[in-house]
């Protein structure tokens, strides 16, 4: 993904008239978050609100507390253990993606997205 994004900002700025949105539009790049983008760290507490299982048809994926943070299982499962982080309540980053969580009417975590599709939690949270 990060060589489309190196020739889609290229070729943009190249462009006539298209220079200044060269890095700054994309599917993908609305996916990634920014390499420098500041994390934060949420308490236990915080991070548990996270934690559950979220399905749609293609896949479900499963955040669980552990003691270094949240930890995602996915199934089909990915090649590799992906670490999360996040950069804001909300908003976390998985292996430079961004991995927005969604709350509900009642303030609990509904759904997380996964690319343009919401996932909703579906462990009775």
């Amino acid at each position: 993904m990060a060589a489309e994004l190196v020739v889609l900002a290229e070729a943009l700025a190249r462009y006539p008239g298209l220079g200044r949105l060269s890095g700054q539009v994309g599917l993908a790049g609305a996916q990634l978050a920014p390499q420098d983008a500041e994390r934060v760290t949420l308490t236990p507490e915080q991070l548990a609100e996270y934690a559950g299982r979220y399905v749609d048809p293609g896949a479900t994926d499963t955040y669980s507390l552990t003691a270094d943070g949240l930890e995602p299982t996915i199934a089909p499962p990915p090649p590799r253990p992906v670490p999360i982080t996040f950069l804001a309540q909300d908003s976390a980053v998985a292996a430079g993606a961004r991995l927005p969580f969604v709350r509900n009417a009642s303030g609990g975590v509904g759904w997380v997205a996964s690319g343009f599709r919401l996932r909703p939690r579906t462990d009775g949270v």
